[in-house]
C-alpha cells in the first residue's frame, strides 16, 4: 500500500488533518461505505484495521481519480512543509508494519506508561 494513504488515514484519525479532511470528505460524499469508513476513523475509536480499510479505499479511489490524488499530495506536502518550517515544530512519523501502541508527542513531563 502506498504510504501516502496510510499517512492520510493516520492524520484523519489524529485530527491533524487541516484541509485534508475536507478534501477527503467531499470526495467520499457519494460513496456511503467510504463515508462510513471516514466517520469511523475520525470518531476517535478507530482500530488499526479501520485505518487500513480507509487507506485502501483512498488508494483505490486515487488510482481512478488523478485530481483526487493530486489534491491529497498537494495538501500533504503543504502540511509537511509548514510543519517543518515552524520554529517549535515537531514531526512524528510512523511507518512500515507497526503493531502495538504508539505515542506521538512533543513535550512530555513525567514519562509515558501503557
Amino acid at each position: 500500500m502506498d504510504p501516502l494513504f496510510v499517512s492520510v488515514a493516520a492524520a484523519l484519525a489524529g485530527k491533524a488533518a487541516g484541509n485534508l479532511y475536507d478534501i477527503v470528505r467531499k470526495r467520499l460524499k457519494g460513496d456511503p461505505n467510504a463515508a462510513k469508513q471516514l466517520e469511523v476513523v475520525t470518531s476517535g475509536q478507530a482500530t488499526p484495521t479501520d485505518l487500513d480499510d480507509l487507506a485502501r479505499t483512498l488508494e483505490y479511489i486515487a488510482q481512478r481519480d488523478d485530481g483526487f490524488r493530486t489534491a491529497l499530495n498537494a495538501e500533504v506536502s503543504r502540511h509537511v512543509e509548514s510543519s517543518a518550517n515552524g520554529e517549535d515544530s515537531v514531526t512524528n512519523t510512523v511507518g512500515g508494519d507497526v503493531s502495538g501502541k504508539v505515542v506521538q508527542a512533543r513535550d512530555v513531563e513525567g514519562g509515558v506508561h501503557f
